[in-house]
């Protein structure tokens, strides 16, 4: 009996230590696998001095970006946007960057090339030139322009998150090499709380991606995140041959490089923008760090530092300036906007309040938009409503100021799931008025074919756009009629102003035969409709670039 109580302690001491071991060992290798030494890393890409000797690269892109239509796409997602080459020229980490585009393919909305652009950025001034996009290509504006604070730093951090070295030297200047363990190391942004996390792939000691929280007007607060593939050997060290960059989880941006230099020589005026007028203005900058991808998408859609201005403040009643039509329509209907912000709004005065047709942009934007309407086209009104045309982020990305203004809000019946979801989706970096004011009962209606206001004053229409098959733009698109001034609003299935202009062969160059059939079969869709429901039109609105007649219409439909 003792015999077998002194086997049984130790067997029973033995199978305890066995168990002990076991789980050291699991231990040490969870370990492994969610930590690394920062000194393993660095001297997987060739060691602290390799890597602090370089100071310059140069590389060519290939690239290729991508759009989401709304949750009921008429085409599948992703929409590819555009098609670029360019070579970067880069001194890492003094805030100087160069891009040379030899090419860039847009495909959406409108199709159209241009090539041979420049944009030169030296810390917080900064320029592009060339045959860059929208305007450039159709009105020869191919003088270099500066950019603005917001496109400055949008372009830096991206870069920054696009370049693993760089990030790694700010690393290194940071912390100890041999004591620093970890899955992944942080690096600032230059706003306080917001930092870029490198995050090191434990299988290959290499970096694995660079991610950061960014503020979305549609989504809230979300992951944008640069992922680094392929990596191959230059010179001494490694660089990623291709680059994802992922937002909210979906491809945005696909990069593969190419003739990747390590220390070229450049000279001064490589990196000495070609114009460099204009301000650096600190809030602005901040914006472009917040919200980078927001500025960089509308560079892949061809328009460059279209929306980069100021948008918080100097939306006016009635847009004027240079190669403006007269936007005076009447005194219960007004257009607000900005000469140059080509994304406005129309108030509609009705007998309770005033009903609002589109929140675009961003809360900034649609902010200013609201306070000209209550200080000036409409002093003393409520808002009480606001109708969204459609839910593309440039139409859409200040809804949530607008709901908690007014409480209430119009979108075809496909976009009402997508509306409550975004009603939810607040940004805690940057929080609008619905985040700092939540207002529990913003009501969302949605318009499955004609909704009439104040006994018919104004008429909400969903334009069925699945009969212009791929060319639909978009599935919850809504139109706005007001009998009184015989006013249809309408966006992007028709715009005012310059693609008129282009149309009639007042630009340098006019669209493509592809463009042209996109654009004749929407506007002819348009008439059809207006002709369908026997509506009398005299001003046909669209809210990119304000009023035009429905002979403008007709004209565009016969291109």
């Amino acid at each position: 009996m003792k015999f077998n109580l002194l086997r049984y302690y130790v067997l029973t001491l033995v199978l305890v230590l066995f168990i002990i071991s076991c789980n050291n060992d699991d231990n040490n290798s969870r370990r492994g696998e969610s930590n690394i030494s920062l000194d393993q890393v660095v001297n997987t890409l060739g060691g602290t001095s390799v890597i602090n000797n370089i100071t310059t690269m140069m590389y060519t892109v290939e690239g290729q970006t991508n759009e989401y239509e709304e949750e009921e796409p008429n085409v599948s997602n992703p929409i590819n946007t555009s098609e670029y080459v360019r070579t970067v020229s880069t001194e890492l980490n003094t805030r100087k960057v160069r891009y040379d585009f030899s090419s860039l393919d847009i495909k959406f909305p409108f199709p159209f090339q241009v090539d041979n652009s420049t944009t030169i950025i030296n810390n917080q001034k900064g320029s592009y030139s060339g045959n860059s996009g929208f305007g450039s290509h159709f009105f020869g504006a191919t003088a270099p322009l500066p950019l603005f604070s917001s496109r400055i730093e949008a372009y830096l951090k991206i870069q920054k998150m696009s370049n693993p070295i760089e990030l790694l030297k700010q690393v290194i200047a940071t912390n100890d090499l041999s004591s620093s363990v970890s899955s992944n190391f942080t690096i600032p942004t230059g706003i306080d709380g917001l930092n870029i996390t490198l995050v090191i792939d434990q299988n290959t000691s290499l970096p694995k991606s660079a991610q950061v929280t960014e503020v979305d007007f549609i989504n809230g607060d979300v992951v944008f995140e640069v992922n680094y593939e392929e990596w191959k050997t230059v010179g001494e060290t490694m660089f990623p041959g291709k680059l994802t960059h992922t937002f909210n989880g979906e491809v945005i941006k696909v990069e593969e490089l190419s003739n990747i230099e390590m220390n070229p020589t450049f000279t001064e005026a490589t990196f000495t923008p070609e114009n460099t007028d204009g301000d650096y203005i600190d809030e602005q900058g901040e914006f472009g760090i917040y919200s980078s991808w927001w500025y960089e998408r509308f560079n892949a859609l061809g328009f460059v530092n279209s929306f980069d201005q100021p948008l918080n403040n100097g939306a006016v009643t009635t847009p004027a300036g240079p190669n403006v039509a007269d936007q005076t329509i009447g005194p219960n209907l007004k257009i607000i906007g900005r000469a140059d912000v080509g994304s406005w709004s129309v108030a509609i005065k009705t007998s309770t309040g005033v009903v609002v047709v589109e929140p675009p942009l961003n809360p900034r934007w649609t902010r200013s938009i609201i306070n000209t309407i209550k200080n000036d086209a409409f002093p003393g009104e409520k808002i009480e409503g606001v109708i969204v045309t459609h839910t593309h982020f440039d139409h859409f990305g200040g809804v949530r100021e607008l709901a908690q203004e007014s409480g209430k809000v119009y979108v075809g019946e496909e976009g009402v799931g997508l509306t409550e979801r975004v009603l939810t989706n607040h940004s805690s970096l940057l929080p609008d008025a619905l985040a700092i004011n939540p207002t529990t009962n913003v009501e969302v209606e949605g318009i499955s074919d004609v909704t009439t206001l104040d006994g018919g004053a104004l008429q909400i229409y969903l334009l069925k756009t699945e009969l212009l098959g791929l060319n639909s733009h978009s599935e919850n698109i809504v139109a706005v009629y007001v009998p009184e001034s015989e006013s249809f609003i309408v966006s992007d299935l028709f715009n005012a102003g310059g693609f008129v202009a282009v149309a009639a062969g007042l630009g340098t160059t006019n669209f493509n035969e592809e463009s042209k059939s996109i654009i004749a079969e929407r506007a002819t869709y348009l008439l059809d409709y207006i002709a369908e429901k026997e509506l009398v039109v005299s001003n046909v609105i669209a809210i990119h670039n304000g009023v035009a007649t429905l002979a403008d219409l007709q004209f565009m439909a016969n291109l």
